[in-house]
């Protein structure tokens, strides 16, 4: 049976779908026809882009998944889940604030109620990028790898080990990539709000 932690790879994308799924909930408690691949439609793309990218999704995962230890949940795991339960949590209060700014617009009230949901909601922001970056800091299982390519046949050592570097290549750059995929929701969410105004 497979026990946590033998993963080379963590999942970001399920962290991320999370994330996003969390943030959505917030924002559509005030406008249900939000839609984050219509309203934040550059950083949607962004999104999918790693989402869709085969060095991060699940066969790939599955390929790079070591033989059972017996550990059931090892350090890696732990901090990445850690890191992985921040992220999402922030990026909900990130949609929390936008949500709380565009209830203010909607009731009239003052236009301090809705910069304070909007600073709410960028503080948020940073605070989900510096968890995001402790998720890469900790996606990869060096120790799992190790024991992945050990014992196997020469032939597949060697594509484990292709895989292996391909992952680790993708993830020099995912930590760029998540922090410019909250930094433009932000952005774009703040264009969304005169939209959703006249849904009303």
């Amino acid at each position: 049976m497979h026990k946590k932690g033998e993963d080379v790879l963590n999942n970001f994308v399920k962290s991320l779908n999370n994330a996003m799924q969390a943030l959505t909930a917030e924002i559509k408690q005030v406008d249900s026809r939000f839609d984050l691949s219509q309203d934040c439609k550059q950083a949607y793309r962004w999104l999918q882009a790693i989402r869709n990218d085969t060095r991060l999704n699940e066969q790939t995962r599955t390929q790079l998944r070591a033989p059972a230890t017996g550990v059931d949940n090892d350090e890696n795991s732990q901090r990445y889940g850690a890191a992985s339960r921040e992220f999402q949590n922030q990026t909900r209060a990130m949609g929390a604030g936008v949500r709380r700014a565009l209830q203010a617009l909607k009731q009239q009230k003052s236009e301090s109620e809705f910069n304070r949901g909007f600073n709410d909601a960028a503080a948020a922001k940073n605070r989900a990028v510096k968890a995001w970056s402790e998720m890469v800091a900790n996606g990869f299982d060096g120790k799992a790898a190790q024991a992945l390519l050990q014992g196997d046949a020469p032939h597949r050592v060697r594509e484990q080990a292709k895989l292996i570097a391909d992952v680790q290549a993708a993830l020099q750059f995912l930590g760029v990539r998540g922090a410019q995929l909250l930094d433009g929701i932000l952005v774009e969410l703040s264009h969304y709000v005169p939209v959703a105004l006249q849904r009303r």
